[in-house]
């Protein structure tokens, strides 16, 4: 199964990241993850079982979730000045 998850947060040498599709959480080595990765960054998850069997960083769904949130963030100011 393949699904998305972000990396919510890094406790020492461990990565957490949420795939809600799945309905759970991952905790991996940060080194098993991409080069670069950080905080809030968005990834695709091949998931066998109970087992994340590879990672990749994911560009598009990272621009599409920063996309969403400024428009909230937008209406947000926006009822707010009136």
């Amino acid at each position: 199964m393949k699904v998305s998850g972000v990396l919510d947060r890094i406790e020492g040498n461990i990565a957490v990241i949420i795939a809600e599709e799945a309905g759970r959480q991952f905790e991996v080595p940060v080194s098993n993850l991409p080069k670069g990765s950080q905080e809030q960054d968005w990834f695709w998850l091949k998931i066998k079982g109970e087992e994340l069997i590879a990672i990749g960083l994911d560009e598009t769904i990272k621009l599409e979730k920063e996309q969403t949130a400024d428009r909230l963030i937008n209406r947000l100011h926006e009822r707010n000045e009136q």
